[in-house]
């Protein structure tokens, strides 16, 4: 994963320094086909080296201009948007317990401390078709933008996760907290 991983920032990064959005189609387009590059230069590295046979990574990605702003993901990783302490807006993970709950057959807490919770639908490297979930939305300046994996926003409930990432410190003492936060949970879990 963490190859897989690599990988995939490395080309957005690269593609993205050599790209220009006339508009809000161009930028869906230039996003969607360079996730769509990623997941086959994935591929196509396990398929040249068995040790990696299997890798994948999941994907969020979050672009803004001064005309718009677009969210892209694969997997479960996620970007929050906060206004004020507040949700506002949250990417929708590619997961088994994630489908469980817009069935409305668990809750999002249930679907976090599931065993299954790491059964992911959808990641690069994983199959050479991948389906990209684009979402444009509207941001207002103050807004807070988190983008982190399952192992950032997992460790605590929505709620607790929220209120860490909304203080009013200056930004990098606020990551800080938060990391320290998660990483105590972890050790005092038994998990990562």
């Amino acid at each position: 994963g963490e190859i897989a991983a690599f990988e995939c920032a490395k080309l957005i990064k690269n593609d993205f320094e050599k790209s220009r959005f006339l508009d809000l189609e161009d930028a869906k387009k230039w996003l969607y086909e360079t996730i769509l590059k990623a997941n086959k230069k994935i591929n196509s590295l396990a398929k040249k080296n068995s040790e990696l046979e299997k890798m994948g990574t999941t994907v969020v990605c979050f672009l803004v201009t001064s005309r718009f702003k677009l969210f892209a993901s694969v997997g479960d990783s996620r970007i929050y948007q906060l206004r004020d302490g507040k949700k506002v807006f949250r990417t929708f993970d590619h997961s088994m317990v994630f489908e469980m709950v817009k069935k409305k057959v668990i809750s999002e807490e249930q679907a976090r401390l599931s065993a299954q919770s790491n059964v992911i639908l959808k990641a690069l490297g994983i199959n050479p078709d991948i389906e990209v979930e684009t979402v444009e939305h509207p941001y207002r300046k103050g807004d807070r933008f988190i983008l982190c994996t399952d192992g950032f926003w997992g460790a605590m409930p929505e709620e607790d996760f929220i209120r860490h990432l909304s203080e009013k410190n200056p930004i990098n003492k606020i990551l800080e907290s938060t990391v320290n936060v998660v990483e105590s949970i972890g050790r005092n879990s038994g998990g990562e």
